[in-house]
């Protein structure tokens, strides 16, 4: 116990809320005979006249006085000082809860009792700034013997300390939501959405004045509801009433069966996606459902090739380790398989009484459109796991309109459905799309409009004159008297009425069959017609097709698209030094003024690493990066000698291979660690830690415990973000590995840099503790984990480059050719 108080305190709106240094960290290993009074008197202390709820100013000058004299008197024992500091905590709010709750609560923040789970308690986060030097103190404390993590670091500013929050009761917050697993009843307080989606246009109650504000924000049609108007107002119109309101008629009449053609196919595509079956466990057995009947909380079993029918997380699967694959290419087009993993605690349920033995709820993030983040908590309340909280990330989740592959079965938990998923979130409402072609018709159709307006004025104007000037002679007229103003508006409707052939009606109903023909067309054209798949061309809608003869730019990603999305180690860059797989006779390796110029084949570079100095130390650590920095999961099947590498990317998957040439062999990926077979011999290292890879971070690294004991990073990622976290010592050939990157990057391949550092125990214990409270946060994790990974991803020492080939389809030459020979331009 180390007697010490800061002198500082921290004030929120309630009053004192924390100290940096709070007594009672040894609280937990004192006499337990003293336990239960320290229980009795932290019972009462909510009752305690003396210590009600203060001002929003906070404590008064001689309540903290009063505070600090009380906590520094030597004499008093460390439980006494921990007491006196829980009951400032818990007079900051009455509490109606039961004594017995009360006392379970302090005791085990983590326990799910129904008696206190909506209690509202508050868990003090009892952490403030340090001095003037910049340094941090934070704590996490569990209400009597505040067990205390202390970490000081100068590398962390005063606006990012780590904060940890808990709360009780359960429920939906503003920031997360609470789904509990298998209990209907539970979650329908929250009203969560039913599974059923629709991605059709148009509904029962929709889909007239969707249609009708569609079809007048065509300027013809309104002109012909104008013109069809004033036919009916009498003595206006010299035709028929229904000269012009019934061939409008005709063509509304067939725009909708067109539209209501395209949107019932829509709509048995979802009601049988709806229909589709899924198996949801209800007692002790799964039964099959409709997709539609599924519920957040439920646990559902997923087969190899089936659809994933809501957003679930993981639970366990029939792989090793509680591993999976999934495709994903409905969301994000990519078509590598994903590798996706159940979290090490719940691996283990295997079968139906495991599940069902499963008590707990999940903490997870509000509904979202981002494909690649989540975040959220599995709390278990007892049962098969006991009582923990285990962390979740996007490894642990899979998304409705994903595929299962290369898995027999997996079990999982909802935790969003319907158009609560992210699917469903980053499917937007089918909008009112008007072409080129409907836009310049409009343009011409107001023109015209005006030339029309302006021929009736003329006309009822010169209408006006004659009949004013030669009135006596049109007696056989029978011509009202008088009226002019009224008489003249009546003409210009009638001329309108004359007119009105200028903007021909036929044009709309043209323009709507060439629209349908073309698409027919397109439908049936072999030359888009893919033989290998047995998939023709498909025009979806007949409204845009005029668009596809106008396009001027293609804005085109190209892996996956331009390329076969098979990733090959190609060449490599170690300490200045370029190996490949081909070297030609012109580039063959030779010493110029003392330095290496050209390249070495992989065969010289495993002759190299048998030599024992320095350079083969670097060649070493090299070859046990590509090995180690991924997330690569090993397959061996059946009767099959060669390991096949599932990864997340197929550059992964190339890296490993590529550690293959120096007799690298990654052979095993348990929870915990991997087993690398190097040069014959299997070693086998601790994983501590993986900093992801993502699109802001650009690189990804593994902290790892190798086989001496060592702790090391190894990070891998894009040179602009690696270069500028390398350590000011960095040996010399950086420039070299410069050029040797500008060179594979002018062949067209995908470089890669590799760096690593060595890591003190302390050092790591440090950087650990945040880390475990960066990913255990329910509010911005992956920022927070992003933020943790940046305090150790410095002061790098560079180890070289990788090149990896990624081939061109076949045909994509001669298609940027023909589309320049079109004049498009091709980014």
């Amino acid at each position: 116990y180390e007697d010490h108080f800061d002198d500082q305190y921290e004030y929120d709106g309630g009053g004192f809320t924390s100290m940096s240094k709070p007594y009672g960290k040894h609280t937990y290993d004192t006499d337990q005979m003293h336990g239960e009074n320290i229980m009795e008197r932290l019972d009462d202390a909510h009752l305690d006249r003396d210590h009600v709820s203060r001002p929003s100013r906070g404590p008064s000058m001689y309540q903290r006085m009063q505070f600090m004299d009380e906590v520094e008197d030597e004499n008093d024992t460390p439980l006494r000082k921990a007491s006196l500091l829980l009951k400032r905590q818990l007079s900051k709010r009455r509490s109606n809860v039961p004594d017995g709750a009360l006392r379970r609560s302090l005791l085990d923040p983590n326990d799910s009792v129904e008696s206190y789970r909506d209690a509202n308690i508050p868990m003090q986060d009892m952490g403030i700034a340090g001095g003037a030097n910049g340094q941090r103190r934070g704590t996490t404390e569990t209400a009597v013997g505040v067990m205390q993590n202390e970490f000081e670091t100068s590398d962390i500013n005063n606006d990012n300390a780590p904060t940890t929050t808990a709360a009780f009761g359960s429920g939906s917050g503003d920031n997360f939501r609470t789904v509990h697993i298998s209990s209907r009843e539970s979650n329908a307080r929250y009203k969560y959405k039913h599974n059923r989606v629709s991605t059709a246009k148009y509904n029962i109650l929709s889909f007239l004045p969707k249609f009708l504000f569609e079809q007048f924000s065509k300027y013809a049609n309104v002109f012909f509801l104008f013109t069809g108007c004033i036919q009916q107002i009498s003595g206006v119109s010299p035709t028929s009433r229904f000269t012009t309101i019934v061939p409008l008629g005709v063509v509304l009449a067939a725009t909708a069966a067109k539209e209501l053609a395209e949107d019932i196919k829509r709509h048995k595509s979802d009601s049988d996606m709806n229909k589709s079956s899924a198996r949801v466990l209800v007692g002790n057995t799964f039964e099959e459902r409709a997709w539609r009947d599924i519920q957040v909380g439920d646990i559902l079993r997923v087969q190899n090739k089936e659809a994933i029918p809501a957003d679930i997380v993981l639970l366990s699967s029939s792989e090793p380790e509680g591993m999976c694959y999934v495709e994903t290419s409905n969301l994000d087009g990519e078509t590598n398989l994903k590798v996706k993993q159940a979290v090490p605690e719940t691996a283990s349920l295997m079968t139906v009484a495991d599940l069902t033995g499963l008590r707990g709820h999940l903490k997870t993030e509000v509904p979202n459109d981002s494909l690649y983040t989540f975040e959220g908590t599995l709390v278990s309340e007892g049962g098969r796991l006991g009582f923990c909280e285990m962390p979740l990330s996007p490894t642990q989740v899979l998304l409705r309109g994903a595929i299962l592959r290369n898995t027999d079965w997996i079990y999982a938990v909802v935790v969003f459905t319907g158009h609560e998923t992210k699917l469903m979130r980053n499917a937007t409402a089918a909008p009112i799309k008007r072409t080129n072609v409907e836009k310049t018709t409009n343009q011409q159709i107001i023109f015209l409009f005006i030339i029309l307006i302006i021929l009736a004025v003329m006309s009822a104007l010169g209408s006006q004159i004659m009949t004013s000037r030669n009135r006596d002679q049109l007696s056989y007229l029978y011509l009202p008297a008088g009226g002019g103003a009224s008489t003249f508006v009546k003409n210009i409707l009638t001329f309108i009425i004359l007119y009105n052939n200028l903007i021909p009606i036929s044009l709309i109903v043209t323009m709507e069959v060439v629209k349908f023909q073309q698409a027919q067309l397109i439908n049936a054209d072999m030359d888009m017609y893919d033989e290998s798949s047995d998939t023709p061309a498909l025009a979806r809608t007949s409204s845009l097709v005029e668009e596809l003869g106008q396009v001027e730019y293609i804005f085109s990603d190209k892996t996956g698209t331009l390329t076969c999305n098979i990733m090959e180690f190609r060449q490599c860059s170690i300490a200045g030094v370029m190996y490949s797989d081909v070297v030609e006779a012109s580039k063959r390796a030779h010493i110029v003024d003392g330095e290496v110029v050209g390249q070495y084949d992989f065969t010289q570079l495993r002759e190299q690493m048998s030599r024992n100095d320095a350079y083969a130390a670097q060649l070493f650590e090299f070859f046990q990066l590509l090995s180690t920095c991924h997330t690569v999961i090993p397959e061996l099947r059946q009767g099959e000698s060669e390991i096949e590498y599932q990864a997340s990317s197929p550059d992964e998957a190339a890296l490993v291979k590529g550690a293959l040439l120096a007799d690298f062999v990654f052979t095993t990926r348990k929870p915990r660690s991997i087993i690398v077979r190097v040069m014959g011999v299997d070693k086998e290292y601790e994983v501590l830690n993986i900093n992801e890879f993502n699109s802001t971070r650009k690189r990804m690294s593994a902290v790892l415990r190798c086989p001496d004991g060592s702790i090391k990073l190894y990070c891998k990622g894009a040179d602009t973000v690696i270069f500028e976290r390398l350590a000011d010592s960095t040996g010399g050939f950086v420039p070299a590995t410069l050029r040797h990157l500008e060179e594979y990057a002018t062949e067209g391949l995908r470089t890669l840099c590799i760096a690593m550092r060595d890591i003190s125990p302390e050092e790591y214990n440090q950087w650990s503790a945040q880390y475990t409270r960066a990913a255990t946060t329910l509010t911005n994790r992956q920022q927070e984990l992003d933020r943790v990974a940046e305090l150790i991803e410095r002061d790098l020492e560079l180890l070289g480059a990788t090149a990896i080939e990624d081939k061109l389809q076949d045909g994509v030459p001669q298609t940027i050719h023909t589309l320049a020979q079109a004049g498009i331009k091709i980014w």
